[in-house]
């Protein structure tokens, strides 16, 4: 089946919505209340579109308050397992965020 001309272009304007939420939340990360609600703006679209989030995206924000994860102002990082993993702390709400990384030693 195809899909509706209509249904694509919204798509479309839905991904571009996505990522321009997510660059203006970047471009403020100083302004940590309007960051925080670029990303819930961009949570509520992508989810409402079925937009999936890459991994790298997904890693920059708490999932419980929506805050960008930057590290030493934001969020404590810890290197565990010899570098095999991540482990972010929110310092907003006290999340923590598990990441594995793909490095081979």
């Amino acid at each position: 089946m195809h899909k509706h001309k209509s249904s694509i272009n919204i798509n479309k304007i839905a991904n571009d919505r996505v990522r321009i939420l997510f660059d203006t939340a970047l471009l403020n990360e100083d302004n940590r209340d309007y960051a925080a609600y670029c990303i819930s703006e961009m949570r509520k679209i992508s989810s409402h579109h079925r937009i999936k989030l890459s991994r790298s995206v997904k890693d920059r924000f708490c999932r419980k308050c929506n805050s960008l994860l930057v590290p030493g102002e934001t969020a404590e990082v810890r290197i565990l397992k010899k570098g095999k993993e991540i482990l972010y702390k929110c310092n907003r709400c006290g999340t923590k965020k598990h990441i594995i990384t793909d490095i081979k030693q």
